[in-house]
């Protein structure tokens, strides 16, 4: 009966980014950002993309932090949906 009550929810895609990171050494760096939520409300997000280990030190990682525990999107995430109609 309560077989399908726990299974565990999908989550689906609700917004994407590829923004730009200007080091102080004049190169550059895109990383590609997926948000994800479900049904529940919970979220998370993946990033890809070079240098991953000073992604964490960026403007755009603390944008990721405060949409995962607020729910506010960045100005660079673009939604998925509005996308795909502009095609």
């Amino acid at each position: 009966m309560f077989k399908d009550f726990f299974k565990r929810r999908k989550m689906r895609a609700v917004a994407f980014g590829a923004p730009v990171v200007e080091w102080t050494n004049d190169s550059v760096t895109v990383y590609s950002i997926i948000f994800f939520e479900n049904d529940n409300g919970k979220r998370k997000y993946t990033v890809k993309g070079a240098r991953l280990g000073l992604f964490e030190k960026t403007l755009q990682f603390a944008d990721c932090e405060t949409w995962k525990y607020t729910g506010l999107l960045p100005e660079w995430a673009k939604d998925p949906v509005a996308e795909k109609l502009s095609r």
